[in-house]
Parts: C-alpha cells; sequence; structure tokens
C-alpha cells in the first residue's frame, strides 16, 4: 500500500530524472542492469565451492586443524568491540565445545577470496582474472554472523556499488523492498539444493542449540551486558534461521 506521507528519497532522485516512468518501470530497469551485470559462482564451481565449505567446518569442528580449512564469519556489532565478538565466539564454543571460528577481520575478505577462486572475475589486477572496477560483495540473504553462509556460494555475489542502495542494508521503500526480492528468488532459483541443505542444517544443528543458549541469559547478562546478549538473542534468531522457500519446494 502507498504511504502519500512518506518521501523516499530514491524515488525523488528517478521522479527527477526519468520523470516519464512509473516505479515498477523504474524497478525492471535496475533489475535488468542487476541481472546482467552481477557475478555469481556457476555450476559446476558452485557445488565444488558448497562442499569445500562444507568439509572445512566438518573438520574444524572436529578439532582437525590444517592448512585452507579455516572458517570465518563477520563479527557481531562493532569490530573493535572485543565483548561482542566475545560473545559470539562463546555461542559457537556452546553449540561444538570447542572454539574454531575465526572472525574475518575485513569482514569480506573470506567471501571476496572464495568469489575470486571460483568466477573469473577479481577485484585485484590478476592475469588470470577479469578486474571489476566499483563492485562489491553483497550478501544476498544476510547471515553474516552465520559460517554456513557467510561465504557460501548461494550468498555471495560480485553486484555493482551503485545497485547497493538496493540491496535493504541501509535502506528502505518500495524499490529496495522488491529488488531484494528479485535477488533472493534469483538465488533460490538457482542454488535450491543447497538452501534446502543448509535449512536441514539449520534444524538439526542449531535450533536446540540457540534454545539452551539462551536459557543462560542472566549469566551471560552479567558477564556481557544486557543490551548486548539482548541484542545477539535477536541476531542469532535471524542468522541462524532457515531461508523461506517457494510454497512448491517446500
Amino acid at each position: 500500500m502507498m504511504n502519500y506521507n512518506e518521501l523516499d528519497g530514491y524515488k525523488l532522485f528517478f521522479e527527477k530524472v526519468f520523470p516519464n516512468m512509473s516505479d515498477t518501470d523504474i524497478l525492471n530497469e535496475l533489475w535488468n542492469f542487476a541481472n546482467t551485470s552481477l557475478h555469481k559462482i556457476e555450476y559446476p564451481k558452485a557445488g565444488e565451492a558448497w562442499k569445500d565449505l562444507k568439509q572445512s567446518i566438518d573438520e574444524r569442528s572436529k578439532g582437525i586443524n590444517k592448512r585452507g580449512n579455516t572458517v570465518y564469519v563477520r563479527t557481531f556489532g562493532n569490530k573493535k568491540d572485543r565483548e561482542s565478538e566475545e560473545l559470539l565466539r562463546c555461542f559457537y564454543k556452546h553449540v561444538y565445545g570447542i572454539d574454531f571460528i575465526k572472525i574475518d577481520n575485513s569482514n569480506n575478505q573470506k567471501p571476496t577470496s572464495v568469489l575470486q577462486k571460483y568466477t573469473d572475475y577479481s577485484k585485484k589486477n590478476s592475469n588470470k582474472k577479469k578486474k571489476l572496477v566499483n563492485y562489491q560483495i553483497s550478501h544476498i540473504f544476510g547471515k553474516t554472523l552465520n559460517y554456513y553462509a557467510f561465504a557460501a556460494p548461494w550468498n555471495v555475489v560480485y553486484l555493482p556499488q551503485i545497485l547497493d542502495p538496493f540491496t535493504g542494508h541501509e535502506s528502505k521503500g518500495f524499490l529496495t523492498r522488491e529488488f531484494t526480492k528479485k535477488l533472493q528468488k534469483m538465488m533460490l532459483e538457482n542454488y535450491k539444493d543447497m538452501i534446502v541443505e543448509y535449512n536441514k542444517k539449520m534444524e538439526s544443528i542449531f535450533t536446540d542449540k540457540i534454545k539452551s543458549f539462551k536459557f543462560q541469559k542472566e549469566a551471560l547478562i552479567t558477564k556481557f551486558g544486557k543490551d548486548r546478549v539482548e541484542k545477539f538473542f535477536d541476531e542469532i534468531d535471524k542468522n541462524f534461521s532457515k531461508i523461506e522457500l517457494p510454497k512448491e519446494e517446500l
């Protein structure tokens, strides 16, 4: 439903630049550009990337440490906030009994390396890859605290930076909402089997562990503070939830 008391900065811009285009027309043009300019990990390399990620998690969770199987996630909250990082580590240790995650210091180093390895593109100069300029790494479903999603081939793409305002990270409104839906629909259609497997892992590994972790709320508040713990509980619900599939795929 249209909110006539709302001023959307993006819509105002497009109305000025393209006065004869409707919101739907603008959305379609944005999507046409995105669909032809973004770069994702294609099959069969996507299958290899997903297999490698799962193997690294399995090995690390069993205490098998070797070169190349480090498991990365993005930190919770401000990356300079050591207590928030410790809280995230505390959660993973509760799930597995050991601390084996590594925080991605740049927030995108691992997803960047995965995209570079399994696509024909790179953000750096390379003799073997096409260099991308004014592109960024985008997480289509978010879930950057979740090691099954942070660098997963079904969740990361190279996206032109000019499209960033429409990916939903820091913006709202019709264009952001509908553009994000289109991105997620594309990934769901391309990587259905992987996402189904991801959903099963969330249920089998994390559902009960999240509940038991939350039973420790008072002790966690004593150690980390009420605001931080309550915010973290909200984040783990978002980051370790299942991804909704189209009705016919349920």
